[in-house]
């Protein structure tokens, strides 16, 4: 199977019944923004991209936090390490996800090889990662409230210079939420 024919693929079993769930597309990446979080599937690209595949990323986010460059985006962030989150699919596999774990300097991705296996197989794949999605990941995002990512940062972080940063964000977002109850 060829890029072209996976990317047909693709779009009939995951992007098109997604976007129906609400996800949006941005290049190759998918993303869900529910109130104040974003669960993004982001692709790899660059010596992560290697023909026959694709690599990617699970990653969640509330909206309110800082980037790298310490501003407030507006809109889907491609970059992984803007993301407090980083998981592979079969985190959702478990009852439960994972609480945070720090992933600041290197992140695990999921390898989705699409080179000789049949159209069948593939679809079945696909329809796997986006039942995850929808059923696991949405879901699991709606929970993660910021008082408790906050609290999984400073319980599971290792004090780095981003964890700090969104760790201050996350008690501005609580103090104007509070201060406005």
């Amino acid at each position: 199977m060829n890029a072209d024919e996976f990317a047909a693929i693709f779009d009939t079993e995951v992007r098109h019944p997604l976007a129906t769930a609400g996800f949006r597309s941005s290049g190759k990446s998918l993303f869900h923004t529910d109130g104040f979080g974003c669960l993004s599937l982001i692709r790899l690209g660059g010596r992560l991209a290697a023909p026959g595949g694709i690599s990617h990323v699970l990653c969640f986010r509330h909206t309110f936090l800082r980037t790298l460059d310490e501003t407030t985006p507006r809109g889907f962030v491609s970059e992984v390490f803007a993301y407090p989150y980083k998981f592979l699919l079969a985190d959702f596999s478990a009852t439960k996800p994972p609480p945070y774990r720090p992933r600041n300097l290197n992140y695990d991705y999921d390898r989705f090889e699409f080179d000789g296996i049949s159209a069948a197989m593939l679809r079945d794949r696909l329809r796997h990662l986006r039942s995850t999605l929808i059923e696991r990941a949405v879901p699991w995002v709606r929970r993660v409230s910021p008082r408790l990512a906050a609290d999984e940062i400073r319980r599971h972080g290792e004090d780095a210079w981003i964890e700090r940063i969104w760790l201050l964000d996350y008690s501005a977002h609580l103090s104007n939420a509070t201060g406005n109850a």
